[in-house]
């Protein structure tokens, strides 16, 4: 790659008409090359989804994305990256979302000539009642742990607009329902800690249904 460069750009493809707390959106980044040279396949970026200038958080962290470019990049050519997000808090009305890229990895990483143009952003709508603090994704598994036998579960921040419950099914890798039940929120949100007896070491999937809202998936290990 030596004598080559290239202009590597990111774009905020969507979300492109707002967001709401607790619905789950498609955030999209794309990546352009604006040349002159091509990026190989295998070369790596990473970006954050930010609103109004802070990175979205889960678990108090900053979330970082990963994008391997799947094919080389030739000058003009256009590839990207979606997540499906649902953020709750923040401040509701009009708010600056951007695509950031915080790092480029790779062969053609030393030939970067532009880094200028690595955040892209647009205000959008957040809908929303009684949101606070920061922007955060949606995350209500907050520990999960082994006690003699047992697995607990911490359970916290579920959406604002959910209605009344929540539906809880522990699946094992074969697909089996192991444990299920109903959760009451109260004020709409929910912090629960449930115990579930006679579990083995495994693998196991944690799915919660809020009425109205995407099913929440959540892996979890008792290794």
């Amino acid at each position: 790659m030596n004598g080559q460069s290239h202009d590597l750009e990111v774009s905020l493809i969507r979300p492109t008409n707002g967001f709401a707390s607790g619905v789950q959106f498609t955030f999209e980044a794309g990546f352009t090359n604006n040349g002159p040279d091509t990026i190989p396949a295998g070369d790596t970026v990473f970006f954050q989804a930010t609103f109004n200038g802070q990175p979205l958080l889960e678990m108090g962290q900053p979330i970082t994305y990963r994008y391997i470019f799947n094919q080389n990049l030739a000058s003009g050519q256009t590839l990207s990256s979606s997540r499906q997000l649902t953020v709750i808090g923040g401040s509701f009305g009009q708010v600056n979302v951007c695509a950031k890229i915080t790092e480029y990895r790779g062969v053609a990483s030393g030939n970067e000539i532009d880094s200028s143009n690595w955040e892209d952003c647009r205000l959008q709508t957040y809908s929303d009642v009684s949101s606070t603090g920061t922007f955060r994704l949606l995350s209500p598994i907050n520990n999960s742990r082994m006690v003699h036998n047992h697995l607990i579960i911490d359970l916290e921040d579920a959406p604002i607009s959910v209605s009344n419950a929540a539906n809880i099914k522990l699946y094992n890798l074969n697909g089996q329902v192991i444990y299920s039940t109903t959760i009451a929120s109260k004020n709409h949100q929910i912090f629960e800690t449930l115990v579930i007896p006679s579990v083995p070491q495994g693998l196991y999937i944690l799915d919660l249904y809020f009425a109205g809202h995407a099913p929440l998936r959540k892996k979890l290990s008792t290794l």
